[in-house]
C-alpha cells in the first residue's frame, strides 16, 4: 500500500468519526460572557417578580439576545395569582426597577373561579391563555384600537398570531384590587396604563407568560 493511499484512508476514518452529543444549557451559551449579558442579581431590588420565571426569562434573553432588539425592558406574566393582584411585571433592563400592573385571562382559562387561570391552550377559538415566550411586535390601530401585536416563541403559544393574541386596552380591566373581566386569551390592560405599558415593551422585546410555583415549592 503506498503512502499516499495510506494517509487518505487515516483522513478518511477521522472524518467519519461520530463526536458524543453535547447536552445544552443556555447557561452555556457564550452570550451569557458578553459584556451585554443581563445580570439577574441586578434586577427586582424589592423581590416583586417571581423568582423562577424572573430566572427564566433573563436565560433565555441571554441565550437569544440577537432576537429581541428592545432589550430596555423585559415583562413577565404570572397567571398563578388571583387576578386582583398584580399579574404583570416590566422591569427596567438598565435601573432593574419594576412596574406592576393588573391583566385578565382568556375566558378558556377558567375552570370554576372566574379569578383564576387554571387551564391553557394554543388552540385557535379556545379563548385560552397561553404560556411561553413572547416577541413583541409593532404597534398598530385595530378593532381594540391602539394595540400591540405578539410572536409566540414556544410550542405552548406558538398559534398567537393566528389567534389574533395581542395587548390592548379593554373596559373590562381596571388598576385596582377586583377581580378583572374575562377576554379571549389577550394581555388586557386598563386604558389609563396601555400605552404607558405598549411604548415601554413594543418593536421587539421578550415577554415571558408563565405560571409561578408556590413558596414552598422547590
Amino acid at each position: 500500500m503506498s503512502l499516499v493511499v495510506s494517509i487518505l484512508m487515516v483522513f478518511l476514518l477521522n472524518v467519519g468519526a461520530v463526536q458524543p452529543a453535547q447536552a445544552w444549557s443556555p447557561f452555556d451559551d457564550p452570550s451569557l460572557d458578553s459584556p451585554d449579558a443581563i445580570q439577574l442579581d441586578l434586577l427586582d431590588p424589592d423581590d416583586e417578580v417571581p423568582k423562577d420565571l424572573l430566572a427564566r426569562a433573563v436565560a433565555y434573553l441571554n441565550a437569544n439576545m440577537s432576537m429581541f432588539p428592545n432589550r430596555d425592558y423585559i415583562s413577565i406574566v404570572d397567571f398563578r395569582p388571583r387576578s386582583d393582584h398584580f399579574r404583570l411585571f416590566v422591569v427596567n433592563l438598565s435601573a432593574g426597577s419594576v412596574a406592576r400592573y393588573h391583566t385578565a385571562h382568556g375566558s378558556g382559562s377558567v375552570r370554576t373561579d372566574p379569578g383564576y387561570a387554571t387551564l391553557f391552550g394554543n388552540e385557535v377559538g379556545s379563548n385560552k391563555s397561553s404560556l411561553g415566550f413572547v416577541r413583541t411586535g409593532d404597534v398598530y390601530f385595530g378593532s381594540q384600537k391602539r394595540s400591540l401585536r405578539l410572536e409566540g416563541l414556544s410550542s405552548g403559544n406558538s398559534h398567537l398570531m393566528d389567534r389574533g393574541i395581542i395587548v390592548h386596552g379593554a373596559d373590562q380591566v381596571h388598576e385596582s384590587a377586583s377581580i378583572q373581566g374575562l377576554g379571549a386569551g389577550c394581555i388586557m390592560l386598563d386604558w389609563r396604563v396601555r400605552d404607558e405599558v405598549i411604548n415601554k415593551i413594543r418593536d421587539g422585546s421578550l415577554m415571558y407568560f408563565g405560571y409561578s410555583k408556590k413558596a414552598d415549592q422547590p
